[in-house]
């Protein structure tokens, strides 16, 4: 069988698709950054009878180059290792190919039972990166992305689930869609719920859940995941958490402020339109007594509270006698109060604020990056266990192809 070279007529990728034959010396360099010492740990003393298996190594390194070309499926990558002595030797192949199957048994048994063994991995990954960056954890952004299921949701399955879906731990969500007018899409499957670097595009963290999931309770799981299998990372001053207005919540706000970060989370608008206690904006901004917005005059260094006053071109009482007091006023607002409405350490709506919030779409261009080029979206995988091991395969091969990146001397940024 000869494999289709063409870009455009690529039988297992849709069009358009990546070449395939990309430069596999760089490909072998990416796949040796990571060990994989710890999770092979994982795989052996499973085969007391029957003929010698085939070595877990070459497998395992086959099912990550399959993240970084692109490959949709198991059939696509092992027909592309018949076809391509290279991609074998890179692998690590050196005898024949295992069958199809055991490719998908040695998935299934990583999903199932090698879970820690491969986050263990990933945080030495990102331990070494942490390492080479400056700053690196210092910005946070959380955001999750939906991955649809490859089950079709009207269809049933008489013998692993009789009357149901054929894939039942797969939900129904609501995304936002670029494509509809109304800008609104449903989604059948799961989400991938992540933390990352906000100046590297990097992932620092990650955990998959039903698509029904609500995105506000998990951040500080995230959170407090990312601090236990990372002993370099925490929260502390300096460091900043982006995200939006999904995380929105009073608890997120004072517990990442009560950590000693900033918390730069988007707020809701009230369904009715109106103020705040009837006094302030979406921003944390107070109104005068006129209906204008009060302007920022400066914080008060030992306090935090900030002092705002009556803008300078007045309001609707300037100049009236009767009934109402001069126009001029002002008020100290102590962000403590509420640091869910007036933002925290950095003030809600500041320049400052808006600087930091802007990095949040790192996270959204990391999402991009692991469904195109990357296979994130292109599976076919049943059940939760096997969506997140893939989506952490997405994910150790981007930090691999990272650290190869950046250790690079003649590549000055990722």
């Amino acid at each position: 069988m000869v494999f289709n070279n063409s870009t455009t007529n690529c039988p297992f990728v849709k069009s358009p698709c990546p070449p395939p034959f990309p430069d596999l010396a760089e490909l072998r360099f990416q796949l040796d950054r990571i060990d994989l010492d710890g999770i092979l740990s994982g795989l052996k003393g499973r085969h007391s009878t029957g003929r010698k298996p085939f070595p877990r190594r070459p497998i395992l390194r086959a099912h990550l180059a399959a993240y970084a070309l692109g490959v949709p499926n198991v059939s696509a990558l092992v027909r592309r290792l018949q076809n391509d002595p290279a991609l074998r030797s890179v692998c690590g192949f050196t005898s024949r190919l295992p069958h199809r199957t055991t490719f998908c048994r040695v998935f299934q048994f990583l999903a199932l039972e090698c879970v820690a063994q491969v986050e263990a991995c990933f945080g030495n990954l990102t331990r070494r990166l942490a390492e080479l960056l400056p700053g690196f954890g210092q910005d946070i952004a959380a955001d999750s992305t939906t991955i649809p299921a490859w089950a079709n949701p009207s269809r049933k399955s008489s013998r692993r689930n009789p009357g149901g879906p054929a894939d039942p731990e797969a939900s129904w969500t609501r995304k936002h869609s670029a494509q509809d007018e109304s800008g609104e899409e449903w989604v059948f499957g799961y989400k991938v719920h992540a933390v990352a670097d906000a100046n590297f595009n990097l992932p620092i963290t990650m955990t998959a859940t039903t698509a029904s999931r609500n995105d506000s309770p998990l951040l500080q799981p995230l959170l407090e995941k990312a601090e236990s299998q990372n002993g370099w990372f925490s929260l502390g001053p300096g460091s900043a958490v982006m995200a939006d207005r999904g995380y929105d919540s009073r608890s997120n706000n004072e517990y990442v402020h009560r950590r000693g970060a900033a918390p730069v989370i988007h707020k809701r608008k009230p369904s009715n339109g109106q103020l705040h206690g009837g006094i302030y904006t979406t921003d944390g901004v107070p109104v005068c007594l006129g209906g204008q917005e009060m302007m920022y005059v400066r914080t008060d260094p030992e306090s935090g509270q900030h002092l705002y006053r009556c803008p300078p071109e007045g309001c609707r009482r300037q100049g009236q006698v009767r009934g109402y007091a001069a126009c001029g006023d002002w008020g100290w607002e102590d962000p403590k109060q509420d640091i869910r409405l007036f933002g925290g350490r950095i003030r809600r709506g500041s320049p400052q604020w808006r600087e930091k919030y802007a990095k949040r779409w790192s996270v959204e261009r990391m999402f991009s990056q692991w469904k195109y080029p990357g296979r994130l979206e292109r599976h076919r995988y049943f059940g939760l266990a096997k969506v997140r091991m893939h989506a952490m395969f997405q994910m150790l091969m981007s930090q691999a192809i990272a650290l190869a990146a950046v250790k690079q001397p003649d590549c000055a940024a990722l």
